[in-house]
């Protein structure tokens, strides 16, 4: 089931110092250093940068909603049984069954993935508009889709091409 927690205490915390690490490579890429005295933009923009984290995860969420349901159903019986008679589960059992619930859902995780990656593709300069650009969460929202949608290929190769190498 859904706890705001997993969402609400990331947010603040992330996206303030998502905006405090993009401040200061941008100040990096112009030539100055930043010091601490110079991250007031981010409290500044504390509300936007919140917003910056919390509206996509909860976007995610309700994009993989479908799949997460699908293994909960599929796992709902098991956990019932393990919760009654918690000797009565054999490893092997718990391992199948959760193998199996997982693998049989992967059809829909894929279909959700679809919603899911080409949101999180046409966000890619959320937290950047807000910190350099002074844009509240909205029109930064706005602005990224706008830039992302004209080269959302070349932004999702770069995007991969990224993720594999904080993976390496």
């Amino acid at each position: 089931y859904f706890r705001p927690i997993y969402f609400i205490f990331p947010s603040l915390l992330f996206g303030p110092a998502l905006g405090g690490c993009f401040h200061v490579y941008l100040s990096i890429l112009r030539g100055r250093f930043a010091n601490a005295g110079e991250l007031a933009p981010c409290f500044q923009s504390f509300q936007d940068l919140f917003l910056a984290r919390l509206i996509p995860g909860i976007i995610t969420l309700v994009c993989t909603f479908p799949y997460t349901l699908a293994t909960t159903a599929k796992l709902a019986p098991f956990l019932d049984k393990l919760q009654q008679n918690p000797s009565s589960v054999n490893p092997q059992e718990m391992f199948s069954v959760f193998l199996s619930s997982y693998t049989s859902s992967i059809p829909l995780l894929l279909i959700c993935l679809v919603p899911t990656t080409y949101l999180y593709v046409n966000w890619q300069f959320l937290v950047p508009l807000i910190i350099d650009r002074k844009l509240g969460c909205w029109s930064a929202l706005v602005t990224s889709w706008k830039i992302v949608h004209k080269h959302w290929f070349h932004i999702f190769g770069l995007v991969v091409l990224t993720g594999l190498i904080n993976v390496a």
